[in-house]
């Protein structure tokens, strides 16, 4: 059974320079639990009113209005 301390901490991140400092300042705010809420929220809302417009149109012409992307 090791007793052994780890010779870094791992609550403080190691000091970063130049452009991968700043790379992990975005990955770190990418990854944050807001915009996780606030985009889990948008697509609730987006999916809302996609269910809703199917009222008024067939599914063809909801799909391609409201759930067709031209990223992907």
């Amino acid at each position: 059974m090791a007793t052994g301390s780890l010779a870094f901490d791992l609550d403080t991140p190691a000091p970063r320079a130049g452009a991968g400092g700043l790379a992990w300042q975005l990955l770190r705010a990418a990854g944050s639990l807001k915009i996780t809420v606030v985009m889990f929220l948008a697509a609730t809302f987006l999916l809302l009113v996609g269910t809703l417009a199917q009222d008024e149109k067939n599914l063809p012409e909801v799909k391609a209005e409201y759930f067709n992307s031209w990223l992907a």
